[in-house]
């Protein structure tokens, strides 16, 4: 029964990985649902760094909580630099392009190490499902 609820787990934990890559592009959150889509993502983010955490796996806790604070600390620092947050690339300053650029560049790079993470989980468990 263990096995079913990892399966679930990391099922779980795909989609939620999807609804948060989808929503943490770098444009910051004008609208309550996306907002609500961005903290439900970190919330499963940071709840797998901390299982990860338990089971002593460093390398995928800092994956994981860094996948997590990465937009947010682009939005403050869009906030810090600029005075305001840019949610139209149309009134965005000249210098946004750039840090755009370098915050898909580590998302990107993140998000696919996470997804490796989640997808070798996953498929472990389906192979343990049929070795009990």
């Amino acid at each position: 029964m263990d096995t079913y609820s990892k399966i679930v787990k990391f099922s779980i934990l795909l989609i939620l990985l999807f609804i948060f890559a989808t929503n943490s592009y770098a444009l910051c959150p004008n609208t309550f649902v996306r907002t609500v889509l961005l903290l439900l993502g970190s919330v499963s983010l940071i709840f797998s760094a901390y299982t990860y955490n338990r089971d002593k796996a460093y390398f995928k806790t800092g994956i994981f909580a860094c996948l997590c604070a990465l937009p947010w600390a682009f939005y403050l620092q869009q906030k810090l630099i600029f005075g305001e947050y840019v949610t139209a690339l149309n009134t965005a300053p000249q210098t946004f392009t750039h840090m755009m650029v370098v915050f898909n560049l580590f998302r990107y790079l993140l998000l696919v190490f996470a997804f490796f993470i989640l997808v070798k989980g996953l498929f472990l468990s389906i192979k343990n499902l049929y070795e009990t």
